[in-house]
């Protein structure tokens, strides 16, 4: 996979838009690097259902709550109404889930993390779960019903219990020399920013030695 940034962010993504014709001269040329990507297996009744490189929704639709139950392993982690919640790989958890609240994952984390959506009552902060374990969610929709997304797109099914496991090195990443990617991209892209105050303080640090 060859991502290209063709909007504002991109933070999987390998080259720009402009730089495309290029990137791909050198890739047929061999002289790229491989980065491999994890994902999440999601099934329903035994039958997959989807892979996601970056994350699954279970979102209310309508006007009424949505409620889960979310369990690691067959041990109960909450019951719980809300919006729905988010299911996110290390490469996801800087997308939908880190803007709900969720933890972000450094890359090559073993790991995915499981976010709620605007919970109604209760405590249940993001969890981080082992990518050898397994979480499953079964919902009862209520009449406004929900959508499954993943990765973006809408996905069909009727089902209501769904498992979620990650998959190692699922897809490949293609990566060149000065590919910009993980925390450095992030802050570059300002999804991560330094305080307010340690930044004034650098900036006034900066003019003391430009004085002197």
């Amino acid at each position: 996979m060859l991502s290209v940034a063709c909007g504002s962010l991109g933070v999987l993504t390998t080259v720009p838009e402009k730089e495309l014709r290029a990137a791909l001269d050198r890739f047929a040329a061999g002289d790229w690097l491989a980065r491999h990507l994890p994902a999440l297996d999601v099934s329903a009744g035994g039958e997959h259902v989807a892979w996601a490189i970056n994350d699954l929704v279970l979102a209310r639709r309508g006007g009424t709550q949505l409620l889960a139950e979310v369990c690691v392993d067959g041990e109960l982690y909450v019951r719980m109404a809300g919006d729905g919640i988010v299911v996110a790989t290390p490469v996801g958890s800087s997308a939908y889930s880190m803007a709900a609240g969720g933890s972000l994952l450094a890359a090559g984390t073993n790991a995915f993390v499981c976010t709620p959506l605007a919970m109604h009552g209760g405590c249940a902060p993001p969890l981080v779960v082992s990518d050898d374990r397994q979480v499953t969610i079964e919902i009862d929709p209520g009449h406004g019903g929900f959508d499954l997304e993943v990765d973006g797109f809408l996905v069909d099914t009727e089902a209501h219990r769904f498992s979620v496991s990650s998959e190692h090195a699922y897809a490949t990443l293609v990566a060149l020399d000065g590919s910009r990617s993980g925390l450095p991209w992030l802050r570059e892209r300002g999804l991560i920013s330094d305080s307010p105050r340690v930044v004034a303080r650098g900036s006034q640090e900066l003019n003391v030695k430009r004085e002197t």
